[in-house]
């Protein structure tokens, strides 16, 4: 069909540059005093106004078939990550490893960039550091934001009663993509059948799937008059408002301590502004929330402070991660490490670019289309958000210069003497 509409359109423009041609001769022609040859010159323009109009429709066709096809295309996209989730699903719940693709049964023609990415069996870290990349680009097109809807709430921690050690041995979290309103009966019996009460509520940052469902817990709890909710200040906007509590102002090195747990905050800017994670003394693990996931790598709103905040986890050295998104992390040296090289990885690319011409200006899509040119265009977008992110980092740095045009347009520009 793609083939049938690029015709069609082929066949359009064809009659339109033959169109042109015409306008001008009749122009000329017109010009001339012979009635006789006027009156031809009148009918030509006549049947080269119908022949216009039949070129308009078909035009307008064109636009509907290339719509529909869109749409179509669109809808077995969705239907086949349906299809491909539930295989992947399949295969996890019966404990068997996701064979590897076979390129060779692959169509001819199929765009391969639109492959799931197969699971570890060797590849380069270079291959695995330009899949992560294209799997961020994705998933920042397709949303934006990890942000859900109000109702939301990352995890809940509920310690024993006084007199026994730890956490309790069936901790509950509730994860997100479930609602909380769902599971407000089930804590309720285990804050009923472990004996205790909530006493302090931390907010690792102001993103709604971590702060939605607070209410709804405070709502359900005998204790929500002396109950306190904790969170770090934002620096860049108001902070959100709870029904139920105001928000007592959560700080650096701040620790909580119950039976058996001792928890230590540490401000963990980039992901947001606000971001803290948790460490617990005890054992030394952590509760990343946003800074460090289960499952792929985070968004960040400021890549200088994330950056910074993956080398204050790395020397805080835990012995395991719990990240408030995916699975738990139990080599988390190597995670964080994976982190900080994935980054580090396109920086120098971009950073490179400049070096090598340190008397030109680029714009940030001059340096996607330099250091993504295997990526497929429509990702370009998305790839545009990450670069710019390490252009104001490398600003920040001081190895590159911001410049504004008269029209409001930025560059950047390597300084002398910087280098990574």
């Amino acid at each position: 069909m793609f083939n049938a509409l690029k015709d069609q359109a082929v066949e359009i423009d064809t009659k339109l540059k033959t169109l042109r041609k015409q306008c001008t001769t009749f122009a000329i022609g017109y010009i001339e005093k012979d009635e006789s040859k006027q009156h031809s010159v009148r009918e030509a323009i006549t049947a080269a106004r119908d022949e216009l109009r039949e070129c308009t429709a078909d035009c307008d066709s064109l636009v509907e078939q290339t719509q529909s096809l869109f749409t179509l295309l669109t809808l077995a996209d969705k239907a086949a990550d349906e299809i491909y989730d539930s295989v992947i699903k399949l295969y996890h719940e019966q404990g068997v490893k996701v064979p590897p693709i076979e390129l060779e049964n692959i169509p001819v023609g199929f765009p391969t960039h639109l492959l799931p990415v197969p699971e570890p069996d060797g590849t380069t870290e270079e291959e695995e550091a330009a899949a992560k990349d294209e799997e961020e680009q994705q998933q920042q097109q397709n949303s934006g934001s990890e942000c859900d809807s109000e109702g939301f709430i990352s995890e809940i921690f509920i310690t024993r009663p006084p007199g026994e050690e730890g956490l309790a041995p069936e901790t509950p979290m509730i994860k997100r993509d479930a609602n909380v309103k769902e599971y407000i009966g089930h804590l309720q019996k285990v804050l009923m059948d472990e004996r205790v009460l909530i006493n302090d509520i931390i907010i690792s940052h102001w993103h709604h799937d971590h702060i939605g469902g607070v209410d709804d817990i405070l709502e359900v709890i005998d204790n929500k008059d002396t109950c306190n909710v904790w969170k770090f200040p934002r620096a860049d906007a108001p902070e959100p408002e709870l029904r139920s509590a105001k928000l007592k102002e959560l700080k650096d090195g701040q620790t909580f301590t119950t039976e058996g747990a001792t928890l230590k905050v540490i401000h963990t800017p980039g992901h947001t502004t606000d971001h803290v994670v948790l460490v617990m003394q005890e054992d030394n693990s952590l509760f990343s929330a946003d800074c460090i996931l289960g499952e792929g790598t985070t968004v960040f709103e400021d890549l200088y402070q994330y950056m910074k905040s993956l080398e204050t986890i790395l020397n805080a050295k835990p012995t395991v991660i719990y990240p408030g998104h995916g699975n738990i992390i139990n080599d988390p040296t190597e995670r964080v490490t994976e982190y900080i090289n994935h980054r580090n990885h396109r920086e120098k690319q971009i950073f490179a670019v400049f070096e090598a011409n340190p008397d030109k200006q680029y714009s940030e899509m001059d340096i996607v289309r330099t250091v993504y040119k295997e990526t497929p265009e429509q990702l370009w977008a998305a790839a545009a958000y990450n670069v710019n992110h390490h252009l104001k980092k490398l600003t920040t740095e001081g190895k590159l210069l911001e410049c504004v045009d008269q029209e409001g347009g930025n560059s950047w520009k390597y300084v002398p003497a910087a280098s990574l």
